[in-house]
């Protein structure tokens, strides 16, 4: 599902127009985004359907709100993870 009415390419990057209510550079923040609390740990709300969400997660984290450390322990310069 698209967000957005006409995008433009310039030399280095695009840009485009959004409907009323998203922004970003691919019109991908919308009005379901706009409570602070639904991805966690740093991650970014992404509006994926008329009534659906998505949260691109930050490197060490995962789950469907970012919730879940990949990190149980770290030692040194050592990471373990647990599947």
């Amino acid at each position: 599902m698209n967000y957005w009415n006409n995008c433009y390419s310039t030399n280095w990057s695009y840009y485009c127009d959004c409907y009323a209510g998203f922004s970003g550079i691919d019109c991908g923040y919308g009005p379901l985004c706009k409570d602070s609390h639904i991805c966690e740990n740093g991650g970014t709300c992404k509006h994926i359907g008329d009534n659906a969400v998505t949260c691109i997660c930050p490197a060490g984290f995962k789950g469907s709100k970012c919730e879940i450390s990949e990190y149980d322990e770290i030692t040194g310069n050592c990471v373990i993870y647990l599947a």
